[in-house]
């Protein structure tokens, strides 16, 4: 008997002693509350093991999951990585992960040098050409905007947390995607739907559950998403409840476009366009363009016989050029008529919600359309000097006989007229006497349906 006793006790000692070497490396053990060289310092037989920890102080919590006997084949269970992929130019990223590494520094160190600027949804950066790194730690759940000198990977090592919930504020977020595989988006947020205005992706996609448009479909890991809400809520990430039919494969196409591609910037708004406004001017296939005062191509959609929306780019403040719209500038329309391969102008009579001018972030909603029967041409503007102190000449070159209006457009939007005359077809100079505090204001030249807007700056 005494043999047999000992026998069972060297058996539970040895698988004791095996289990709790197995976990030694890198595991969040229900026993402890702290880590030493990033090790759990005890783990107890049979209580449960859970990843779920703050990251400031590495609180652990225990729990009882069926997940321990996943863990007992070493660290690697424990310890996840992922990649990233950053284009060249603007993105979202985000990583499911709890970065082991926190400091945008560390988590940038393989590929700093490609990084031009990252910015979080509070305005923080981390700008590494210029030292600056307002943002320091990552804040798990959250997304951030990136702009890239080339195409590069980013991988995180880090710690899964399960089913975590993050915090969505009032008005506009960007929200990382916590899922470790594609998810979709509309059923995954149907049980906050009430609270979600829009969402945007990297690429001109939208979920508008007002307009029930939905060309995001899915949440995919790695990406992020900017997310306007109508409150306050949390949002939990529910991945050992996701149901089958959720994770359904993503397959993705290119649409053949008319119109070339727009520049993908750090800015933009989304325009959205009812069924019942676009079926007289639009059949199946048909193409919708945005272009701005300078004839620069800023956003464009298909017409697929539903609810259509269309984001619009705003102006990348870090290039030589303009490369998208800038706040109060005003759109001009161009249908792509694919069966009688023309292109048709249309004005938005009015707007539902919203105005003629681009806004950063803006939402608008198109009420009555009409088609503009003469096609308008690119047409000349310039002004000198520019910046300027109180005079200035304004150069416009006019399409036809008739009338012309010039206004001031402060940075409220408010409207003062400088000229309301009739002018011949040609190139004229006008000069201008601006009496203004000094600040950003716009020139709008409006001739019929041409509208073209020039920023000046006043100065003392």
């Amino acid at each position: 008997m005494n043999y047999l006793m000992n026998f069972v006790f060297l058996l539970f000692f040895l698988t004791n002693y095996i289990f709790s070497q197995t976990l030694d490396a890198n595991v969040f053990s229900s026993s402890g509350n702290f880590f030493s060289n990033n090790k759990t310092l005890s783990s107890t037989l049979g209580e449960a093991i859970v990843y779920d920890f703050n990251q400031s102080n590495y609180d652990l919590h225990q729990g009882f999951q069926n997940i321990a006997a996943d863990l007992v084949c070493s660290f690697d269970c424990v310890i996840f990585n992922q990649q990233i992929n950053l284009p060249q130019g603007w993105s979202y990223w985000s990583t499911f992960l709890s970065p082991m590494d926190t400091n945008m520094e560390d988590i940038f160190s393989q590929i700093n040098e490609e990084v031009v600027i990252l910015k979080d949804q509070y305005g923080e950066v981390y700008w590494p050409f210029f030292g600056i790194n307002g943002i320091n730690g990552h804040n798990y759940g959250e997304g951030y905007q990136i702009k890239m000198n080339t195409n590069q990977t980013l991988t995180i090592n880090g710690y899964k947390q399960i089913n975590p919930t993050v915090s969505i504020n009032e008005d506009w977020n960007i929200l990382g995607c916590l899922y470790y595989e594609p998810v979709l988006i509309e059923e995954s947020l149907a049980p906050v739907i009430e609270n979600i205005i829009l969402v945007k992706d990297e690429n001109a996609n939208v979920f508008w559950p007002y307009l029930s448009i939905n060309t995001i479909d899915y949440f995919l890991p790695g990406e992020a998403y900017a997310i306007k809400s109508n409150s306050d809520f949390n949002f939990t990430f529910l991945n050992n409840q996701i149901e089958e039919a959720l994770r359904a494969p993503v397959y993705t196409f290119e649409n053949s476009f008319y119109f070339n591609k727009p520049k993908i910037t750090d800015k933009n708004m989304t325009l959205g366009f009812s069924y019942e406004v676009l079926k007289s001017f639009m059949k199946y296939g048909d193409e919708i363009a945005v272009f701005d005062s300078q004839n620069n191509l800023v956003g464009r959609q298909i017409f697929e016989d539903n609810n259509l929306a269309i984001t619009v780019w705003g102006d990348d403040v870090f290039t030589d050029v303009k490369d998208g719209m800038v706040d109060l500038e005003p759109f001009r329309f161009i249908i792509w008529d694919s069966y009688q391969k023309k292109e048709v102008e249309i004005n938005v009579l009015n707007w539902l919600e919203g105005t003629d001018y681009y806004k950063t972030n803006g939402i608008n909603i198109s009420g009555e359309i009409v088609e503009i029967n003469n096609q308008i041409k690119p047409s000349f503007i310039n002004c000198f000097p520019n910046p300027l102190s109180r005079n200035t000449v304004i150069n416009i070159e006019v399409l036809e006989d008739g009338l012309v209006e010039i206004y001031l457009i402060d940075n409220v939007g408010k409207r003062e007229s400088l000229l309301n005359t009739e002018l011949s077809s040609g190139l004229h100079n006008i000069n201008l006497s601006i009496n203004k505090n000094p600040g950003l204001y716009y020139l709008s030249v409006e001739e019929h349906s041409n509208i073209r807007v020039i920023p000046i700056t006043v100065i003392k």
